[in-house]
């Protein structure tokens, strides 16, 4: 045990001695800035510049940066520049590359540290810079907490809509998830679905001839992007921003909320749902082709298929509401939160768990409940289940995709990340007309997750790299 505390210490010492003896932190600034500060290079990027005056040679220049968000992480890279006392340094922070999207809104916090000759490290102070496209003059309307971002005098309206409906949305929600943020959350709205097409990740030319998005959130940026002329604006609003919130409640376990939770809890906070999910449950119901709960952690499947999905879905997060009070379903999240696992979150809250929860939602409908999956309940769904083709009224779209027919034959489904999609004949490439889509309902909601980039200091890992083996060797010699 004393060998291996004096390897501890010894890490310790040197990682210490490794980061402070090259470079000492100037009690005063040894250089002055000449210009400075980030520039949006959208659709590549974040532009980083620095111009520098300082008494002895630069040999380094860093920007640090965080993408400020779900679970902000700080990065660092080298800006590019030739040594001198004089220097013009950038370095671009390219949004798409290695999935590092950057949506238009995202908060991104940055500094940058100088190093010179000397040994002396200088840092510049924090700045919070907004990634929007500079093309558009952005306007703002804002309660404190959300800001709504849009483009000319025209839209002005249409993001009071917005706003309200979000601050609508939040208010109704947070009792039903147990939150009250004070992270801000950004939504950008267009007016013009050519121009928030380019605002999207990266798709295929078969996905984005055949669908539009009229919304997409992104988890980690706390960032909503809307088609502010849809007929579906509140829908698509209301839905979406609850999937920033409920990521808001659930923080890392978000990935671990099954999707008929999810969704079912989006389609309670959307203040324009359609009645088109029940006509599928309906169905279903009455012919016997009910869904195991436990079978939609995630939704796959014919479009018939993941529309009944959410009509489950939404079905047994009322029933749950309706039951047990919002404060139970709050308490269901702050437990997924701490377990990471829906039936002990279940458990916890109610005492029961996916199957449990199934039983009394089945027989709340009138049906028998199935027998528990430990009887050899199939680990698959069902195969071939046919569900009817519901043509919705074109006059009331809803904020989910839209697969049209084209005779018989139904479109493929897509596997994207986008929240509520519509398919279509592509009319603006064959018009070049921003036109309304039309088409029969389909779901393509999900929410974005990013990963940020990691940068990690190289000379630390190799020391440390290097004591640990060590430590290794000296535990495999006495256990020997």
């Amino acid at each position: 045990m004393r060998i291996i505390g004096f390897i501890l210490m010894c890490i310790i010492g040197a990682v210490v001695v490794s980061n402070s003896s090259n470079w000492v932190l100037a009690s005063e600034p040894s250089f002055s800035i000449v210009r400075q500060g980030a520039e949006s290079k959208f659709p590549e990027g974040v532009r980083f510049f620095l111009e520098v005056n300082s008494i002895e040679p630069i040999t380094d220049i860093r920007v640090y940066f965080e993408k400020m968000g779900q679970s902000s992480r700080r990065s660092y890279r080298s800006l590019e520049f030739e040594e001198g006392t004089s220097v013009s340094a950038e370095f671009l922070m390219r949004s798409g590359s290695g999935g590092q999207y950057i949506p238009p809104g995202t908060r991104i916090e940055y500094f940058f540290e100088i190093y010179d000759d000397a040994g002396q490290a200088n840092q510049t102070e924090e700045v919070t810079f907004i990634y929007l496209d500079p093309q558009f003059e952005w306007k703002t309307l804002t309660d404190g907490l959300i800001t709504v971002f849009f483009d000319g005098e025209s839209m002005t309206d249409v993001g009071r809509t917005i706003l309200e409906t979000a601050s609508t949305t939040l208010e109704y929600m947070s009792p039903v998830l147990g939150i009250d943020p004070e992270e801000p959350l950004h939504i950008v709205t267009y007016e013009n679905y050519r121009d928030m097409s380019k605002a999207l990740p990266f798709r295929s030319e078969a996905t984005s001839k055949h669908l539009i998005t009229q919304g997409m959130a992104f988890r980690e940026e706390r960032v909503l992007l809307v088609h502010g002329k849809s007929d579906s604006v509140v829908g698509t609003t209301s839905h979406e921003f609850t999937h920033l919130l409920l990521a808001d409640a659930a923080g890392r376990a978000i990935q671990r909320v099954p999707t008929w939770l999810n969704e079912g809890l989006a389609e309670y906070g959307n203040q324009h749902s359609s009645g088109e999910y029940a006509r599928y449950l309906q169905y279903a119901i009455k012919n016997g082709k009910l869904k195991p709960l436990w079978h939609l952690g995630t939704f796959s499947g014919s479009p018939g298929e993941i529309l009944l999905g959410y009509g489950q879905g939404q079905s047994v997060v009322e029933y749950l509401v309706s039951t047990y009070g919002q404060n139970k379903m709050a308490e269901l999240i702050r437990s997924i939160k701490s377990t990471f696992d829906i039936d002990a979150g279940l458990k916890l809250t109610y005492g029961f768990d996916q199957h449990g929860l199934d039983s009394e939602w089945r027989r709340s409908l009138g049906v028998d409940p199935l027998p528990s999956p430990k009887k050899k309940i199939p680990e698959e769904p069902q195969q071939g289940v046919e569900l009817p083709t519901i043509i919705a009224p074109v006059l009331k779209p809803i904020p989910t995709a839209v697969v049209p027919t084209s005779g018989d034959k139904i479109l493929p489904t897509v596997d994207i990340d986008s929240t509520n999609n519509i398919y279509r004949n592509d009319p603006i490439a064959s018009t070049g007309k921003d036109e309304k889509p039309k088409g029969t309902p389909a779901p393509g909601c999900s929410i974005i997750y990013n990963s940020p980039v990691v940068q990690s200091d190289v000379s630390t890992l190799t020391l440390l790299g290097g004591a640990l083996s060590l430590f290794g060797f000296v535990v495999w010699r006495k256990r020997g």
